[in-house]
């Protein structure tokens, strides 16, 4: 099936943002593989796909390695179905695809409705803020793993001086009891 120069170039920028973004190459997404999140991460591509582009199913499983146009309605259906449970994994990496790839599309000056250019600035706003909520997150985690660090160094030497004493406190108990040996003696004799 032959794909039109636009849903050839939609699906090059889309396939390169799903590897800049998630790290997951062209050849993880069209392969066979349905281990790990390789599934979550196609349906999201078939999701963007049919969501900016008029391409068909048939043609869209065309770009994915030949796939039946089932099983790109599968993934769709994937797709909208963790949409609508709030999925963390998958809106998280569907977002951050998102993003970068209107973030490219807009480089290029790709035509959007009105519509679509609100909802890309909305989108872009909405990641924005994300962003520095995480960087609040990151800056709060890292807070809580020094302050754990520390106690974990307080707590090292709190056994330290622990094992000291119990040292001292085993030498002492045995210097009376040698003690209490000798009284015993010294009342024997």
């Amino acid at each position: 099936m032959i794909l039109t120069k636009r849903e050839r170039e939609f699906s090059d920028v889309l396939f390169d943002t799903v590897f800049q973004t998630l790290g997951v190459s062209r050849a993880q997404l069209i392969g066979l593989n349905r281990g790990g999140h390789y599934p979550d991460y196609r349906a999201i591509c078939y999701y963007l796909l049919r969501k900016y582009t008029k391409i068909t199913l048939k043609r869209a499983g065309t770009l994915f390695g030949g796939r039946d146009h089932s099983t790109i309605i599968n993934g769709l259906k994937q797709a909208n179905d963790f949409i609508a449970t709030h999925d963390k994994f998958f809106t998280q990496n569907l977002h951050l695809v998102e993003t970068e790839l209107l973030k490219i599309l807009r480089a290029r000056k790709w035509l959007f409705t009105e519509d679509q250019n609100n909802d890309i600035n909305e989108l872009i706003a909405e990641s924005s803020n994300r962003l520095l909520d995480s960087e609040t997150i990151q800056s709060n985690i890292y807070n809580l793993l020094k302050d754990k660090h520390n106690l974990l160094l307080n707590l090292k030497e709190i056994l330290i001086y622990k094992t000291k004493a119990d040292e001292l406190h085993d030498h002492l108990m045995l210097q009376i009891s040698r003690i209490d040996k000798k009284i015993t003696m010294i009342l024997h004799q």
